[in-house]
């Protein structure tokens, strides 16, 4: 039986999969199975993988095809075959540093209590250039209240977890995408501590949530991710849901301007801020945190796309001051809206 199960989910990877498992096949820790799901792709991402493993020789990898059915699925079906002792999930456009199993795998071995091990995450762009640090927060113990107020573990490469804690906890719920790992992180932190390897050990590529699509999606998960989370809290905790619902709402508005601004995506962006401030009052205190964004939005929204675009370059990075949330942000307005 390997010690390690590293499940990958795969959907139209074929620009990514190879440095994906070039990552894995780097690491210092070797005791691993790979289950790569493959769900419904239709490029070529199958095509890849079965060269990858044909020039390593490979053996550790086993392959499953399936309809597609969304990431969470895929990442569930990984888990029923898993048969390791731990289970991480690696998805097919990030990629690990080489001693990232073996950091974490120590750490649960120190702390057999812990359900769950994770590190910290470096943001890169589609080239695999570094555009940001992650969130960057190391909480050893219970992880809960903070796992409360912000989804600190960034992306879903980041874990290692117990298998019997998934099996204890049940797997990722697909009705919460986007927000699915942030649903099962707090499920564990009700019952298990966390364990941090404080230094970045993912790439994390990042996605971007422009289009009011996503974020409508990204905002009903997310509500849905902590309305279940706060049931289930100890009233100790329930004085924290404002101000969880205020940062989430910060976080929704600062993505509208992740990669070029679409002007059916400002009247939800003015939304996001009223909430925010709604839930938190202290920040109408704080212009700095939002008003530069706030005048991207109305820039945007009232102007034609020249002069916008204009007022948009001189303004700049405008919520440079927002960071880690989001460090740097396009001034780009898409055209085809």
């Amino acid at each position: 039986m390997p010690r390690v199960s590293v499940i990958i989910p795969a959907y139209n990877a074929t620009a990514t999969i190879a440095a994906t498992l070039d990552s894995l096949a780097a690491q210092t820790f070797q005791d691993f199975e790979a289950i790569i799901i493959d769900d419904g792709s239709t490029d070529g991402t199958g095509p890849a993988i079965a060269a990858w493993i044909a020039e390593r020789h490979e053996t550790r990898l086993r392959v499953h095809r399936q309809d597609n059915g969304g990431q969470a699925r895929a990442r569930n079906r990984g888990i029923e075959l898993a048969q390791g002792e731990y289970v991480a999930f690696l998805d097919a456009d990030d990629c690990w540093s080489p001693d990232k199993l073996e950091a974490q795998v120590y750490a649960l071995d120190a702390l057999p209590t812990a359900g769950l091990a994770y590190s910290w995450s470096d943001c890169v762009d589609a080239h695999g250039r570094w555009v940001r640090p992650g969130s960057c927060v190391s909480i050893n113990g219970d992880a809960r209240p903070a796992l409360l107020l912000q989804n600190f573990l960034d992306n879903g490469s980041t874990p290692l977890i117990r298998r019997s804690v998934l099996a204890e906890v049940g797997g990722f719920d697909p009705a919460l995408r986007p927000s699915e790992d942030w649903d099962l992180w707090l499920r564990i932190s009700d019952r298990h501590p966390f364990v941090a390897i404080p230094v970045p050990q993912v790439q994390y590529r990042l996605a971007a949530y422009s289009a009011s699509v996503n974020i409508a999606a990204l905002e009903r998960g997310s509500r849905a991710t902590l309305e279940r989370a706060f049931e289930r809290a100890p009233a100790e905790l329930q004085n924290l849901k404002r101000r969880s619902l205020a940062n989430l709402y910060e976080y929704l508005f600062f993505q509208t301007f992740s990669g070029a601004i679409r002007r059916r995506a400002i009247p939800p962006a003015f939304r996001y801020l009223f909430q925010a401030l709604r839930y938190d009052p202290a920040l109408r205190r704080r212009p700095d945190r939002w008003l530069p964004a706030l005048w991207k939005a109305i820039a945007t929204a009232l102007l034609p796309n020249r002069l916008a675009q204009r007022a948009l370059n001189r303004f700049g990075k405008a919520n440079h001051a927002h960071t880690p949330i989001l460090a740097s942000i396009q001034t780009a307005i898409a055209t085809d809206d």
